[in-house]
């Protein structure tokens, strides 16, 4: 009876689908060096994502919760691999699988998404909100994302400890197998379908123990028995992360802590593990801490660990050694940075004991300059960790912070926030410390005191209005 609960479950589900036409091509906002190009083309052509009728996958939108529940059921149940146990559905066979729509009160039975919605609460890897609402439509963010896809592998977790946070163990899974993308900075950051396609893909797809037939080039050792292979150097903090090797003329990439390692596309001779000198700043504080950044090169290009970048240049690759900040993801911290060469700028990012380096491709490199905090800026853009800040523009020549928050440059006032969200704003009055502005729209007045160090905020005036000035 149970079985056959389970196969009407499979039919009904593999049924439903988005009213969005499928585009079998490359998406136009994702080119081939796109980062979550991999991810992306992969779970479309497995029919587990897919994009819209103008061409675009709309990477950059963020995805909603019940969006993300779809994308992560198709990603699941399209794995059908021996080695994992839970085979199609991978929540235990003791999990309650009784699906009776409507499942949450914001549900009337009609929704597409209610079937995958009351799927994962059927086996108890969802509880929705303490009024019994799923709320589907709002953007899923980090915590709610990790804690789906910790419980889809893991029924045997640690429990939250006293005042902390529900999802710090969740995260804590996610963070360790290195898979948080770069871009998300705060346990509550909601997803793009970008981001929430790489997480779902690396997760529950591309992992070298999922996959029924390893590629020919990728092999595991066997009782760590590397010791034949010389080791050329690595690109994280420790060998835990990524190791470069060599042998027979040969170069391997991988991960000595899960023991799988793969040949790699490099030319033997000139490939090398460069080491950078930098400088890292904590966000609030003056110091600065010099660290060692490892890049992998060889004559054609640098490597983002374990590929070659395109259109890339390890001749004239440089480190922009000041430019590195410390940002903090509530459970872990990711330091940025950015670098150059004659043909890209590049923001690097470390993490998880591993460095990541991406091309911000159409950057004009000549005039690429570092910002402050994890901002850059050229001639004509603005940019936070490598993304184009849409409607703003930060005159690399000129600007400088004046405070933790606050920065100018030759146009006026700006107050950027801990997500790097920029205000204009234009100036009414300074008296010592005490900055006094008004916005664009003229109608409110706003305080800023230098003083007020990293608890700075941009306070409104009650009461005041800027014709008082």
């Amino acid at each position: 009876k149970d079985k056959m609960k389970k196969n009407q479950l499979l039919i009904l589900l593999g049924l439903l689908i988005l009213p969005i036409q499928v585009v079998k091509a490359d998406f136009t906002d994702v080119p081939k060096d796109h980062e979550y190009y991999e991810a992306i083309t992969t779970l479309e052509d497995l029919g587990v994502v897919e994009g819209y009728a103008d061409g675009s996958f709309g990477v950059n939108q963020l995805v909603n919760r019940g969006e993300f529940l779809k994308t992560a059921y198709l990603a699941e149940i399209h794995d059908s691999d021996p080695l994992n146990a839970r085979e199609v559905f991978p929540f235990g066979e003791e999990a309650s699988i009784e699906i009776k729509p409507p499942c949450f009160s914001d549900f009337t039975g009609t929704e597409w998404y209610e079937p995958y919605v009351c799927w994962g609460k059927g086996l108890n890897i969802l509880s929705g909100y303490p009024d019994k609402t799923f709320k589907a439509i709002n953007p899923v963010n980090l915590a709610e994302a990790s804690k789906l896809l910790h419980k889809t592998r893991d029924t045997e977790y640690k429990e939250k400890k006293k005042n902390e946070h529900w999802a710090v163990e969740h995260i804590k899974h996610i963070q360790e197998k290195g898979l948080i993308p770069a871009n998300i900075k705060k346990i509550d950051q909601p997803l793009t379908r970008g981001e929430a396609t790489e997480l779902i893909w690396q997760y529950l797809i591309n992992r070298p123990e999922r996959q029924k037939e390893k590629p020919s080039n990728y092999f595991r050792w066997e009782n760590n028995n590397f010791t034949s292979y010389e080791l050329i150097g690595y690109t994280g903090e420790s060998l835990n992360a990524a190791p470069y090797f060599r042998k027979d003329e040969k170069i391997y990439y991988g991960n000595i802590q899960s023991e799988y390692f793969k040949e790699i596309e490099a030319e033997n001779e000139s490939f090398k593990v460069v080491y950078f000198d930098a400088y890292e700043k904590r966000r609030y504080s003056e110091k600065s801490r010099k660290f060692t950044l490892a890049i992998a090169m060889d004559k054609f290009g640098i490597f983002n660990p374990g590929k070659r970048l395109e259109k890339s240049d390890s001749q004239s690759f440089e480190v922009i050694e000041n430019s590195f900040a410390i940002e903090n993801y509530s459970i872990g911290e990711a330091t940025y940075g950015y670098g150059k060469d004659n043909e890209n700028a590049y923001v690097i990012t470390c993490y998880a004991y591993k460095c990541q380096i991406g091309a911000i491709r159409g950057a004009d490199v000549d005039s690429f300059q570092y910002l402050g905090r994890v901002m850059a800026a050229d001639k004509e853009n603005t940019y936070d960790i490598g993304k184009k800040i849409e409607n703003v523009h930060l005159d690399a020549d000129s600007f400088e912070f004046i405070s933790f928050d606050l920065g100018k440059d030759e146009s006026g006032y700006y107050f950027i926030d801990e997500w790097q969200n920029v205000k204009p704003l234009i100036l009414l009055e300074q008296t010592g410390n005490n900055y006094y502005f008004t916005d664009e729209g003229g109608k409110v007045v706003y305080q800023y005191n230098t003083n007020w160090g990293p608890e700075s905020k941009l306070i409104e005036v009650e009461n005041m209005s800027p014709s008082d000035y």
